[in-house]
């Protein structure tokens, strides 16, 4: 499917909660899992699996989600009938364009929210999905919204 035919939704109330997890997090990455549907690549946030930030003393630069919180998140999107869509995280003081470190370990076909903080003050967050072949990230445009796909 070509770029531009793929559309991404979340409901406001998880996009808001996004804002407040980067706000309390800051100075560090916070992380979770983006659960939802996705239909021919209309994919629509329904949930949110909040993950600690394993990462350690690098946790200002960047995220680690280990294998038990990956497992937990994929059991809680079974659970509710969905599918893990991807995972929303912060960038402390940088722009919300993906990493060299989000590119090097980033799931092809995922998508990546990413909520700049700056001064603990969430900015404008942009959604980024990883290509198939893992070698290049398309700009996805959000909105916000309830219905169904």
């Amino acid at each position: 499917m070509p770029p531009d035919a793929a559309t991404f939704k979340i409901n406001p109330e998880l996009s808001q909660r996004i804002g407040e997890l980067a706000r309390e997090g800051y100075p560090d990455e916070i992380c979770g899992f983006l659960l939802g549907r996705d239909s021919q690549g209309r994919r629509h946030v329904t949930s949110l699996v909040v993950a600690n930030n394993r990462e350690g003393s690098e946790a200002r630069r960047r995220f680690l989600v280990d294998k038990d919180q990956y497992q937990a998140a994929e059991a809680e999107a079974e659970r509710e009938g969905l599918t893990i869509l991807g995972v929303f995280h912060s960038h402390p003081d940088a722009p919300a364009v993906p990493s060299a470190t989000d590119s090097e370990f980033a799931f092809p076909g995922w998508v990546y929210w990413i909520t700049p903080v700056s001064k603990a003050e969430p900015g404008e967050a942009r959604v980024w999905l990883r290509s198939e072949d893992a070698g290049s990230w398309d700009e996805l445009e959000a909105a916000t919204g309830s219905s169904q796909l």
